[in-house]
């Protein structure tokens, strides 16, 4: 028996970051093909039942368009369909009386559903798994706590594999092991691991094997770029464009300057971003670069650029990176520099 097992589409979701109209409604497309592509991906490795765990659908663009296209590719997958939606999930589907034959849903009223050897199951944390369960998927936020997992090791010895929000756990002799969740396709740049699905083989009953399948279409990379106090504005672009050699025309890429800078040092993230936006699918660069700032030295000096950086400095209420942002924009605008944040 072979599960390809497909974690939060999320069809529909809002992105972690900002985007234009029209390039977010190509990002929310690809998520539809990312879906169209795990299925069809799955029936070629032979996967007997595809189970799809967490949010199907996002919080926003889900538009009935949108559901009866979801609801296509999953009748066009020629293998079964399990689904465990949330009550919101749920919502989208209780008007459409045309959901597929292969399509199954476990709610609250019907928990199980067997096929061939293997039982995959709905369960709320604090009830009782029942005997003979293979797969349990959890309706509740969060992980399953180390003592709920010694308890269901020891009372569903048929229990091999189990899906929570945030891990997955495969049974290793008498425990279970967490694994780190795999979605489908990640959504923001707080999503760093790998995207796709993953096959789970099945023999009689037992988990026999488990491979990562991936499907990703977008990536989020974040990287890091060093600025020194001897740079200015284009060693800090040629350190950036050096930074994202290798980088793929389809990623979502964060640049985060950090080091120790002067006042004096003036860096245009707008000028970094413009330049160098059109090499991948989304852009943004963030100066979290901190001030080099001798306090000795301004604590007597009566010029403008002491004052008002004494002004921040004895400000409790701001952050220490406050105080550097505030000082370094507002030094820059008192010499007529063009802001970029």
């Amino acid at each position: 028996m072979r599960i390809a097992h497909i974690h939060d589409p999320l069809i529909g979701v809002i992105a972690d970051v900002y985007m234009p109209t029209a390039q977010d409604n190509t990002w929310q497309r690809a998520r539809i093909s990312a879906l169209k592509n795990a299925c069809e991906s799955a029936v070629e490795q032979k996967a007997d039942c595809i189970l799809i765990s967490g949010r199907l659908f996002g919080e926003v663009y889900v538009t009935n368009a949108v559901i009866s296209e979801v609801i296509d590719i999953i009748r066009q997958t020629n293998c079964k369909v399990v689904w465990m939606p949330d009550a919101a999930g749920l919502q989208y589907l209780e008007h459409k009386d045309n959901l597929p034959d292969n399509f199954t849903l476990l709610t609250k009223q019907q928990t199980s559903y067997t096929i061939d050897d293997v039982c995959i199951m709905r369960w709320s944390a604090g009830n009782n798994a029942s005997s003979g369960c293979n797969i349990l998927i959890s309706d509740a936020e969060g992980p399953v706590n180390d003592s709920m997992l010694q308890i269901l090791a020891k009372s569903v010895p048929e229990l091999e594999y189990i899906v929570s929000s945030e891990a997955f756990y495969s049974r290793e002799g008498k425990v279970f092991t967490a694994n780190n969740v795999v979605k489908m396709e990640n959504s923001g740049f707080e999503d760093t691991g790998a995207s796709g699905y993953h096959i789970l083989d099945f023999s009689n009953g037992k988990l026999a094997g488990k491979e990562f399948v991936e499907t990703k279409i977008y990536s989020f990379k974040t990287v890091g770029v060093v600025v020194e106090n001897e740079d200015d504005q284009k060693s800090v672009l040629r350190k950036c464009m050096k930074a994202t050699v290798g980088l793929a025309d389809r990623d979502f890429v964060r640049i985060i300057l950090t080091g120790s800078v002067d006042v004096e040092t003036f860096i245009n993230t707008d000028e970094i971003r413009d330049t160098l936006k059109n090499r991948f699918f989304y852009l943004e660069v963030f100066n979290g670069c901190e001030l080099e700032l001798d306090e000795d030295t301004y604590a007597t000096d009566i010029s403008l650029k002491s004052e008002f950086i004494r002004m921040v400095m004895a400000d409790d209420t701001l952050s220490e990176n406050e105080k550097s942002r505030i000082i370094q924009c507002g030094w820059n605008a008192l010499r007529g520099k063009e802001l970029s944040e």
